[in-house]
């Protein structure tokens, strides 16, 4: 009886991807066969044509109901990203004895980076600088010294973070070495380490008391519009929010007239309540809101991560080693490749 080569499919992969996939296979000593396709398929017949003999699929976007039931070799699948749940039928998967795996941490440092990214450019105001640089203005010209703002530094203030996990903790330590004092509030969690240097609050004190404040939470029933309109109005007319975790994590129009109404002084922006933003946005006609296209993961080194992590999952599964990062069927989604 001959033993069978498990076929790993790469179903919706693009080149980049694929190259990095297929370099960390040849490091492990590929005991795989694997099939790579550098596009997203274009019906659920091509979707079931290119999935049919797998036994293990590498995803990154929306896998069709029809291919858990019908790929009768399936056994796992190892998702780009956090969250499966926009991705895969979960409960097919269950029923099909099929375990989904996602990739966590792959993005945490390029996701805290972006974000205190986004605080050093609404404090220290580098788009409208940049702006007028292009319009051949200088900081002597006095039209534009008299409508230009105050900056300001990090050294100093205090930063509020809103979810302790993998980015918000990575998002502390870099505050932190900016000479920033760190105070946190995170669902569950009741004690940190000294050794973090982060001090836990209520989250009212926190908005109340926080020269900026950065959101790392998931998304989920419970903290849908967490950040509401009395939050925001609790906060420092200086004070500064900034979001590169969900969009649906706050009151949009609240906080584009806590913007317009200068109660507060900016906000950081680069996840949207459904993406890409529409024209309607509010946030969009906001000159205090410094905007990006939900870029904060997409870096060189976090997508590269992301593959690796990707085919660990089901090399590790085949290997037989414990199922670390198995995603729960009825968990919320806090993020995926496209986040």
């Amino acid at each position: 009886m001959t033993n069978h080569t498990p076929l790993i499919v790469v179903p919706d992969g693009d080149e980049e991807a694929n190259a990095v996939i297929s370099r960390v296979l040849e490091a492990s000593g590929s005991r795989f066969d694997i099939e790579l396709h550098a596009n997203v398929p274009g019906s659920v017949d091509e979707w079931l044509h290119r999935t049919r003999a797998a036994d293990a699929i590498i995803l990154s976007w929306r896998l069709p109901t029809e291919v858990l039931r019908s790929a009768d070799q399936l056994r796992v699948i190892s998702f780009c990203g956090t969250g499966v749940s926009d991705h895969v039928d979960l409960a097919v998967a269950d029923e099909r004895g099929i375990k989904v795996l996602p990739v966590r941490g792959y993005g945490d440092n390029a996701v805290a980076e972006h974000a205190l990214g986004l605080l050093f450019s609404v404090l220290m105001r580098v788009p409208s600088a940049d702006e007028a640089v292009r319009l051949g203005r200088w900081r002597d010209d006095p039209e534009w010294e008299s409508n230009w703002p105050p900056r300001w530094e990090l050294k100093g203030k205090r930063v509020g973070v809103v979810g302790l996990g993998g980015i918000g903790r990575r998002f502390a330590e870099l505050a932190a070495a900016c000479g920033m004092e760190v105070v946190a509030w995170s669902r569950g969690v009741e004690a940190v380490e000294p050794r973090t240097g982060i001090r836990l609050l209520g989250l009212r004190e926190l908005f109340a008391t926080s020269d900026a404040v950065s959101l790392h939470l998931a998304l989920n029933d419970d903290t849908k519009r967490i950040i509401d309109d009395t939050l925001l109005r609790s906060m420092k007319p200086s004070a500064v929010l900034i979001n590169t975790a969900r969009g649906g994590l706050v009151d949009t129009v609240a906080l584009a007239a806590a913007l317009d109404e200068r109660r507060i002084l900016g906000a950081g922006i680069d996840v949207f309540d459904s993406e890409p933003a529409e024209a309607a946005n509010p946030l969009l006609g906001s000159a205090h809101a410094v905007l990006t296209p939900h870029t904060g993961y997409n870096t060189q080194e976090a997508s590269a991560e992301l593959m690796r992590l990707a085919v660990k999952n089901v090399v590790d599964f085949f290997d037989g080693a414990p199922d670390l990062s198995e995603f729960p069927s009825r968990s919320g989604a806090c993020g995926s490749r496209s986040r």
